[in-house]
């Protein structure tokens, strides 16, 4: 679970990002307008918001199985040292053979 926890945060941070770029070009279309609510303008907004938005999801997914990909194949490593180390370790605590 502590592995997942970053991943998720930055995934929401670009997500944000992504977001709030498309409503900041929402809302200077709505201004240049005089203010006035516009639907064609309001709709473009959303769209640029979804559409950043599925990008940032295209970005985030293989970003996490690609992280949890590594973790993985890190763990894997950490176990086979372990491994080895404590089977050096045995052979030097063998006695010596005369």
């Amino acid at each position: 679970m502590k592995k997942i926890i970053p991943v998720l945060c930055a995934a929401v941070m670009a997500l944000s990002l992504f977001a709030g770029c498309g409503q900041k070009a929402n809302d200077n279309g709505t201004t240049a307008a005089g203010g006035t609510v516009d639907l064609g303008l309001l709709s473009s907004g959303m769209y640029v918001a979804m559409v950043t938005t599925v990008m940032g999801l295209i970005v985030g997914i293989p970003a996490y199985f690609g992280y949890n990909y590594l973790v993985a194949r890190i763990e894997k490593l950490v176990f086979q040292m372990e491994a080895n180390s404590i089977a050096f370790m045995d052979i030097l605590n063998q006695p010596v053979q005369k």
